[in-house]
């Protein structure tokens, strides 16, 4: 594209100029001279379009070399994030592992207390239990007999 801009300025340059007059028309140009110039011009055209197809061969290189690079970038990410979440499910992992442990421990703490609580509620007696009532019955009427006797 570049190129056929440049041949189309040369062109549309070159054929009014072909023995055209000076702007106070006080020289003309010759011919030979004009073709001299003209010859110049193209080779110094020529030598900026090597450059310019060289720098685009350059940018395109370089396009190439980020495209690559944004391709590792993203593979690494995709590595980074995945590793991200197994740690995360690793660390869930770890946490419930903890609770159960302390949950465990908190078990082996309380249950002598418990069993304590237990066997106290188990074994306790009644303080007064039937026998005790009849006992207690016997003597208030062996009194009230004494009582009434005498």
């Amino acid at each position: 594209m570049k190129k056929i801009i440049t041949l189309m300025l040369l062109l549309i340059m070159a054929v009014p100029s072909e023995g055209a007059l000076s702007v106070d028309m006080s020289e003309y140009v010759r011919k030979d001279v004009y073709k001299v110039q003209m010859q110049n011009l193209n080779g110094n055209m020529e030598r900026i379009l090597q450059k310019l197809d060289s720098i685009e061969s350059k940018v395109n290189d370089m396009s190439d070399r980020i495209t690559g690079l944004t391709a590792r970038v993203d593979g690494l990410d995709a590595r980074l994030t995945e590793t991200n979440q197994n740690l995360g499910s690793r660390i869930d992992d770890m946490k419930q592992y903890i609770y159960l442990v302390l949950v465990l421990l908190g078990i082996v703490i309380v249950l002598p207390s418990v069993q304590k609580f237990l066997d106290w509620r188990d074994s306790r007696k009644p303080l007064i239990t039937l026998e005790d009532v009849k006992r207690l019955i016997e003597e208030n009427n062996a009194e009230l007999l004494k009582s009434l006797k005498s």
